[in-house]
């Protein structure tokens, strides 16, 4: 059975998480920013797909993860990954050659950032 500590059913923030999706291909190089301020940069290791899960009380609904790979060239001990819910990610800023795009994503009305490797 897999948790969450938040999960949806209404469509609308269900169409968000699928929407947001697209914005995070298989490798693509991001800096994902989240409620509390907390900015995760790193490669997308395969594409985030929404999924169902429980809630702490035992409700259904859809939440979905991202698996970012945070490498450390200079220092590879330092190399991990990180899972972050998608209702989380308030923007996506996509880490190109010569620039940026910064995209901001709804409004997240969560508590803070959730990693399974935390």
């Amino acid at each position: 059975m897999r948790i969450a500590p938040r999960v949806y059913t209404a469509q609308a923030d269900i169409d968000r998480m699928q929407a947001m999706i697209f914005e995070l291909p298989n490798d693509e190089h991001v800096q994902l920013t989240l409620p509390d301020g907390r900015v995760f940069t790193g490669i997308v290791a395969a594409r985030p797909m929404t999924m169902q899960f429980f809630d702490p009380d035992g409700v259904e609904g859809t939440n979905g993860t991202v698996r970012l790979e945070q490498s450390a060239l200079e220092h590879p001990e330092d190399a991990r990954w990180v899972d972050l819910f998608l209702d989380q990610i308030v923007s996506i800023r996509h880490i190109a050659r010569a620039e940026a795009a910064v995209r901001t994503l709804g409004n997240a009305t969560t508590n803070g950032p959730q990693s399974a490797t935390q």
